[in-house]
């Protein structure tokens, strides 16, 4: 039986690994293009508009009484909607995965000979018998192995980060365009998909909004204070040389071979997540409604002797299961495929702001806006200013990857 055993500390731990990843490592770009002070002020924004977002999808969680994503777009939205979001939920994860495999392709091509495709296979071995898992509690210990793997390299970047050289020059407000660092530093701040599941996976005597908003803003400080010190340190020791990926810069150190093994491991370790939204959003895309689509429209109270035991054998017994045979095939296919699109993407910057169009600011700031809109108890000043944040977030998306900016 599927249990759920999530907690306030493995929420954080999770909420920490679905977000850090290869936002972090184009954060010293964006520093580059926006400057050090340009730069703070997008982060501490799209940080304070993504914990807005959140508090939204939470109570919306809680209306849908949804397990995923996907099954919160199926209570808010008519059938023809539920499954154009289904999909791009789904091209986003796929998406995220192959910026996983090019994280890996740069970080550790240089142990292999210069090969792209061995170091990439790896990945694919080592991701699958995770990407397997049911339910995104069973990647808690993983979650903790990644966070405290950033929290090394975080270290590494800030103690190499004087320029033994001293030619280094950084500016306040950036060398090129402000919009330029727009899609790195907006889908930076991106575990909204995986929210509701984590939040759903909750303890059911701890499932409340209050702890659920605790685990989102003790998450989110802490990300924010890690992406502050690898932007800016990383930014000081290259200046105008910075590259996209700041552990493929040359910083003829040997910790930093460590670094960038342990960069690549937590890029395998946040496969697992993307692939779970990707199954979630393509069951409730092949299917009549989202896989807890009977949970949602039939169990209205539940009277229980034993709490979460009784809730439990409840929700399996009245869930529509994926059968192993199903997550076997559509996780050797999603893994193998994106493998395929990873080996000829030679930038992160470029991969960034093509996300974004695709799906990232519909994930984060449009659908928000509709959730809110949609419930009638919340003002609509809410549902307008994400409409108005996701459109701009597209925009400069657009133009960075159409090289409309410099």
């Amino acid at each position: 039986m599927t249990t759920t055993a999530g907690t306030l500390k493995s929420s954080i731990f999770i909420l920490l690994q679905s977000t850090l990843g290869t936002g972090i490592l184009t954060l010293p770009f964006a520093f580059r293009s926006a400057g050090a002070f340009g730069g703070i002020v997008l982060l501490t924004c799209y940080c304070l508009a993504s914990v807005g977002a959140h508090y939204i999808l939470i109570a919306a969680t809680d209306a849908a009484k949804a397990q995923s994503y996907s099954d919160i777009i199926n209570y808010y939205m008519d059938k023809k909607w539920k499954n154009i979001f289904s999909i791009i939920i789904a091209a986003y994860s796929f998406v995220s995965i192959i910026s996983s495999f090019v994280i890996v392709k740069h970080t550790l091509s240089i142990y292999a000979s210069h090969s792209s495709f061995i170091p990439i296979l790896g990945a694919v071995v080592v991701s699958f018998p995770l990407s397997i898992m049911r339910r995104m509690t069973h990647l808690k210990y993983g979650a903790f192995v990644s966070f405290t793997i950033w929290i090394c390299i975080v270290c590494m970047i800030i103690f190499y980060s004087k320029d033994p050289n001293g030619e280094a020059t950084m500016t306040m407000w950036g060398e090129s365009s402000f919009i330029r660092a727009i899609p790195q530093i907006s889908l930076s701040f991106h575990a909204h998909i995986q929210l509701p599941s984590i939040y759903a996976d909750l303890k059911f005597s701890n499932r409340t909004p209050a702890l659920m908003m605790r685990a989102v803003m003790i998450a989110y400080s802490i990300i924010w204070l890690l992406y502050v010190l690898v932007a800016s340190f990383g930014y000081s020791r290259f200046g105008t040389r910075t590259c996209s990926n700041i552990m493929a810069c040359p910083y003829n150190h040997q910790f930093i071979v460590l670094g960038r093994t342990g960069v690549a491991f937590t890029a395998i370790l946040s496969i697992p997540i993307y692939n779970l939204s990707i199954r979630d959003a393509m069951w409730s895309f092949m299917t009549k409604g989202s896989r807890n689509e009977l949970l949602v429209s039939k169990v209205v109270v539940v009277v229980m002797k034993n709490e979460e035991e009784v809730e439990l054998k409840k929700l399996n017994h009245q869930r529509q299961e994926i059968t192993m045979k199903k997550i076997y095939m559509s996780t050797a296919a999603v893994l193998f495929s994106a493998a395929m699109f990873a080996l000829p993407v030679k930038e992160l910057s470029t991969l960034s702001a093509l996300t974004g169009m695709i799906g990232g600011v519909a994930v984060m700031y449009i659908l928000p806006s509709i959730f809110v809109w949609k419930t009638k108890t919340e003002s609509n000043v809410g549902a307008v200013v994400y409409f108005g944040v996701g459109i701009l977030t597209f925009v400069a998306c657009g133009c960075s990857f159409l090289g409309v900016v410099g």
